[in-house]
């Protein structure tokens, strides 16, 4: 009796001790190549030149958002932003903050925007981005399946994003070389 009823108030601790942890998850519609660059607005493979934390006023709140100026090396669809010195840029806001989650001044703080992609200074990616919204908002088409890092391998240039290229489609399986990737992208827009 004794067993039983230590067993049941373990079980009963380990469910308390559940109910505590925030309940998170984040349900993504599943796009291949070919949707992503349909209803992408700008397609561009450039460096991250300038990273800026913003807050603005919507819906009764503040809302946190970063802006990105992204010093184009290709655009695949679209048109540069602007073109300063020769250089041409492509401007974007996404909603987010760069500070990470955490407790400040004793309150537990959660970043609920912790999927939406996040892009480092210096760094070059390949993004599919939306339309931008009605506050000047943008993201990149599916959060992370329309976002690519460009990593040098030897003399090539190898394009992932984080999902590993799953659900791709167009013939791409995982990581894959970038004359590969732009062959995929400009065949499925021109279909």
């Amino acid at each position: 009796m004794i067993g039983r009823i230590s067993v049941m108030l373990a079980a009963l601790a380990s469910i308390a001790a559940l109910a505590v942890l925030p309940a998170r998850a984040t349900t993504l519609q599943k796009f291949d190549l070919a949707d992503i660059s349909n209803r992408a607005d700008t397609i561009v493979r450039g460096k991250v030149m300038d990273v800026e934390q913003s807050v603005m006023a919507l819906g009764g709140g503040q809302i946190p958002y970063v802006t990105y100026r992204v010093k184009v090396k290709e655009m695949l669809k679209g048109a540069p932003d602007a073109t300063k010195g020769g250089v041409s840029i492509v401007e974007f806001s996404i909603v987010g903050s760069l500070k990470p989650a955490g407790v400040n001044d004793g309150v537990q703080h959660v970043d609920i925007f912790e999927d939406v992609p996040k892009f480092q200074l210096g760094k070059e990616y390949v993004l599919f981005m939306s339309p931008e919204s009605s506050a000047g908002l943008s993201s990149p088409i599916g959060l992370g399946q329309g976002a690519f890092d460009v990593f040098a391998a030897g003399k090539d240039e190898i394009i992932v994003n984080q999902f590993d290229n799953k659900g791709l489609g167009a013939g791409i399986e995982g990581p894959v070389s970038w004359g590969e990737f732009k062959t995929a992208v400009s065949a499925v827009m021109n279909q």
